[in-house]
């Protein structure tokens, strides 16, 4: 074989290794979105699987399907048959889920209670509606008041549980675990507030909202690798009436909304306690949220609050890392 033929072979075994390398490198990026949760959820998947857009669906079917089982409204839902007896048998998961709801009850004195079922439904933010102080007086609540085993559940049959301050969060990580078990290298599922962002590389920006002006407006940008973040507000769900906002955060000591913080925005290993722990800082008066959150592993948290009208911020030690501007 002359040198000719040499280079030739060679140059052909050259372009086969290269075809081959970025044929077994290849990746596939996809972006969907689908009205769920109550809120448009968006899932971002990267894999070198090319069926990631089923993978996608499965993973928003998943999200379904526990939303169903752990929605307070719908009616067959399997929270609902649960919030109708005293006593009812549950699974791991539920038991997982209301283990880290009465961990959070006591470390934020009682004022992250999920059993406020019963509190809820005084209050209709659509029509501006204010329970009464008999209304407020009668309704059955207390985390103290449920009795919780690995398997059973025990409670007064009129106390009612609502997991929506945390039910969001455990489905977005389950369906991230769901994308890490079939082959997604990296994404990020975002529930309309309640991100994780898994598999990154390098981090990411995500932009805070502002409280107080328009939802297009942010007031802080945060870099984000492979966390949760989520961020509660009283402007999500509000009315105003004779100057005041009533928002949906209600104080379980009180009846009425919080009103110690405007917005509280948690970075967390996972979904489900950033979640919870937003709201639970967001009832704290700041200085014992921040104390809590100091003294808790893997958690980070900002506060905003109003302060004679003007907008105020406190921040946990290890918030700084993270905030690229404000």
């Amino acid at each position: 074989m002359n040198k000719k033929n040499i280079l030739q072979v060679l140059l052909l075994i050259i372009v086969i290794v290269v075809a081959a390398t970025l044929h077994f490198n290849k990746k596939y990026s996809v972006t969907k979105q689908e009205f769920l949760l109550d809120t448009i959820v968006e899932i971002t998947a990267v894999s070198k699987n090319e069926n990631v857009d089923k993978i996608i669906d499965d993973a928003f079917n998943l999200m379904k399907e526990l939303e169903i089982k752990y929605s307070y409204h719908q009616q067959n839902s399997e929270l609902q048959k649960i919030n109708q007896v005293s006593e009812i048998e549950i699974d791991g998961e539920l038991y997982e889920i209301l283990q880290a709801a009465e961990t959070i009850y006591f470390q934020s004195d009682e004022l992250y209670d999920v059993s406020i079922g019963a509190l809820t439904d005084l209050w209709d933010f659509e029509n501006g509606i204010i329970p009464t102080p008999n209304e407020l007086k009668n309704a059955n609540y207390g985390f103290e008041k449920i009795s919780l085993s690995a398997t059973k559940l025990t409670k007064p049959s009129n106390l009612k549980i609502n997991l929506g301050s945390i039910a969001k969060g455990f489905i977005v990580d389950e369906a991230v675990e769901y994308l890490q078990k079939n082959g997604i290298l990296s994404g990020i599922v975002n529930g309309g507030g309640d991100m994780r962002i898994f598999g990154k590389s390098k981090a990411i920006k995500i932009g805070i909202q502002h409280p107080r002006k328009a939802q297009n407006e942010i007031i802080s940008i945060l870099n984000i690798q492979n966390s949760a973040i989520v961020t509660s507000g009283d402007y999500e769900r509000f009315f105003m009436q004779d100057g005041k906002r009533y928002h949906h955060i209600l104080n379980p000591k009180t009846g009425f909304p919080a009103d110690n913080a405007v917005s509280v925005t948690v970075i967390s290993a996972n979904a489900m306690l950033a979640d919870a722990y937003s709201t639970a800082l967001f009832l704290m008066p700041n200085v014992d949220a921040m104390k809590l959150v100091e003294k808790t592993k893997d958690l980070e948290c900002i506060i905003f609050y109003e302060s004679n009208g003007v907008l105020q911020n406190v921040q946990s030690s290890g918030m700084k890392k993270y905030i690229l501007e404000f």
